[in-house]
């Protein structure tokens, strides 16, 4: 495998409330006397940081940057507390990647956030008419902006590359919505319609645009009673009825290998979906 530079974005860490029955190890972090359960982004922070490649994150969640310093991942990793929405040039970042970036430098966005700062706003699956206004504009906001402008930003750095791979994680929700699903499904379309619609302007330019479609990801998210239950209710409407107990979810590290497996092989996939096993397909099947 070459030596290459991934740029990642909005990392997380969750402290534990469950661990289902089939709670991948991959999943826990222990630091000092706290277990954690992982996004997709640090996920990928590890994954690549312990096979020798540059990693820069960033990010403006102050607590999990420190988290993540605290896993002691090598001098190879690279953390910036940066807002990209606020910053329209960044140039401090962009000339620490130009001179630290070994190999070609991709990007991993996620862009499947749902973190808002209404605290009162625990689950998202909600009935449209409780749902404070500000929240959708919130919510589609923090998946698109950053990385819109992480890549503009970036733009004259990437185009010396003969390729750049761009991989933006979005879920199976853009495709396919259902009842109380409705704030999901707009942002992930969102980012969904974004990825299309770069790939069509960016393929020319050798920069290759990888929509990865995860379904429910043991990332904490589903720790919660109330998000459980909407997403048993969720998985009746297909057919499915799921044990709240043993819910079928994605460990964050099959999320992270599937990024090195694109970065890696000579091809563009534009889009990849992944289920977890027991879990209803979730597309036009």
């Amino acid at each position: 495998m070459s030596t290459n530079t991934l740029v990642v974005t909005w990392i997380w860490f969750r402290e534990i409330k469950k661990k289902y029955p089939r709670t991948e190890e991959s999943t826990l972090v222990k630091i000092e006397w706290t277990i954690y359960k992982i996004n997709p982004s640090v996920a990928t922070v590890i994954l690549f940081a312990q096979k020798w490649n540059t990693v820069f994150v960033v990010s403006t969640c102050t607590k999990s940057m420190l988290l993540l310093q605290k896993l002691n991942l090598g001098t190879n990793l690279h953390i910036y507390n940066y807002c990209l929405i606020e910053n329209k040039e960044p140039a401090q970042f962009i000339k620490k990647l130009q001179s630290l970036a070994r190999g070609s430098i991709n990007i991993f966005h996620y862009g499947s956030a749902t973190n808002v700062k209404n605290k009162k706003i625990s689950n998202i699956f909600l009935d449209p008419r409780e749902t404070p206004w500000e929240v959708a504009w919130e919510i589609i906001h923090n998946n698109i902006a950053p990385f819109y402008s992480l890549l503009q930003n970036m733009r004259w750095l990437i185009n010396d590359q003969d390729i750049t791979k761009v991989l933006i994680l979005s879920s199976l929700a853009s495709l396919r919505v259902g009842k109380k699903f409705w704030l999901d499904a707009i942002q992930k379309w969102a980012v969904h319609a974004m990825a299309r619609s770069l790939a069509l302007d960016l393929t020319q330019e050798w920069v290759y645009i990888t929509e990865i479609m995860p379904w429910t990801t043991d990332s904490g998210y589903y720790d919660s009673p109330e998000v459980v239950s909407s997403k048993v209710e969720r998985g009746k409407a297909f057919g499915y009825t799921y044990d709240p107990e043993d819910l079928p979810l994605l460990a964050p590290m099959r999320i992270a290998e599937t990024v090195l497996f694109v970065i890696d092989t000579p091809a563009h996939f534009r889009e990849i979906s992944l289920i977890p096993y027991g879990q209803h397909p979730h597309l036009w099947a």
